[in-house]
């Protein structure tokens, strides 16, 4: 692809990821869940039903995505994306919410792997990690613009916050219609045997990388529980106001934006070195927020470990993106996701019948599944360092 339409391609993903990271109920998203009668146990047993739709359509997907190509997959999945948060405005019981992710696992197993590949295709693997932390980077920029309108104006308007995200999302869509096209690699076009097979190779020829993986999807879903579901009835029991809940959603929101940063903390310690440090960040930051007393203390872990999250989630992305070299790209990546998907939901679905019992242990339970995922699998796989 040219360079100038290169970059248009770039910046229509920037903007498409700040629409979407504009989700303006994001900082009661809990709370919002439980007003309706929902509890945080089927809070997570919905995500843990997500995460297996999510396997099953993983393959499909890929599938599809080697046959429409790239930018039409985005497109389909950003119009699937605005209808997800049309029926979660509408939600009012377990049924509801239950529906709109069940749409939002056909939704993100399109995004799977298609939109970090469209991303790296567009930017070259030596740009490839730069770029991807400055999408995420992107998203927080949104989800921090959309928690600080919700702090200053919405307040407890939790409704009218959804119908704001769906206007955001529906900008999304229509920006995605404009995406430029990205030729498929040759492997790509191959057949559905031939791409599965080439799926199996891969997953048995570096079992280091499946390790990789596993360890990946428990960091990810430890970050994801803290700093989204468990953290507000911290915050709750701590007894800090709904204001400030806004406020710490908006630090942590920013903190997010160290994505775009990345690739130069990996450049200054090195592959190995930098997954090391942030899965036993990971896990210290958990073991403190299960214990803290201070809604304080909390509210510090969370925005340390959403910065943990975003440093990570670029370079987990590239190390995918490289291992997908020279196979049928759309395929490895979502047959990577698939892998994650099942690591996830059974980590989901045991914290969220934990935390239903004891919160503070299944925070607890977030640190030892993130620092046991690492050491058995390995913070980095079997990387060129």
């Amino acid at each position: 692809m040219p360079e100038n339409k290169s970059q248009r391609a770039l910046w229509l993903m920037y903007l498409i990821a700040f629409l979407q990271g504009m989700v303006f109920y994001g900082p009661v998203a809990t709370l919002y869940r439980t007003a309706a009668g929902v509890t945080v146990g089927q809070i997570a047993l919905i995500e843990s039903i997500s995460y297996l739709l999510m396997i099953l359509l993983e393959i499909p997907w890929g599938l599809v995505t080697a046959r429409i190509g790239l930018k039409n997959t985005l497109a389909v999945s950003c119009i699937l994306y605005l209808v997800s948060k049309v029926i979660f405005w509408q939600a009012e019981s377990f049924g509801g919410f239950l529906a709109e992710r069940a749409l939002l696992a056909v939704v993100l197993t399109g995004f799977s792997g298609c939109d970090t590949a469209y991303l790296y295709r567009c930017a070259g693997e030596k740009e490839a990690q730069k770029v991807l932390g400055r999408f995420d980077a992107w998203g927080m920029a949104g989800l921090l613009a959309a928690s600080g309108i919700f702090s200053g104006w919405l307040g407890g308007r939790y409704r009218l916050a959804a119908l704001l995200t769906v206007l955001s999302y529906g900008a999304a869509a229509l920006a995605a219609l404009f995406l430029l096209p990205v030729p498929l690699e040759a492997p790509d076009r191959a057949t559905a045997g031939e791409q599965l097979r080439a799926l199996g190779r891969s997953l048995r020829r570096d079992p280091k990388f499946l390790g990789f993986l596993l360890a990946c999807a428990g960091l990810a879903e430890s970050c994801q529980l803290c700093t989204v579901f468990f953290c507000q009835p911290l915050y709750q029991r701590a007894g800090m106001p709904e204001p400030m809940m806004g406020v710490w959603y908006g630090a942590a929101t920013a903190a997010g934006l160290c994505g775009a940063f990345s690739h130069r903390a990996v450049r200054l310690l090195g592959e190995r070195r930098f997954g090391r440090v942030l899965f036993v960040l990971a896990a210290l930051l958990c073991a403190v927020l299960a214990v803290a007393p201070w809604g304080t203390l909390c509210g510090l872990c969370v925005v340390l470990l959403r910065i943990v999250s975003a440093l990570f989630l670029p370079f987990a992305a590239t190390q995918k993106n490289r291992q997908a070299e020279g196979g049928p790209r759309s395929v490895l990546l979502s047959g990577y996701a698939m892998v994650g998907s099942l690591a996830s939901s059974v980590i989901n679905c045991g914290l969220g019948q934990l935390a239903d019992r004891t919160l503070p242990g299944a925070v607890l339970a977030c640190a030892l599944i993130t620092l046991g995922l690492a050491a058995a699998g390995g913070p980095s796989p079997a990387l060129r360092a």
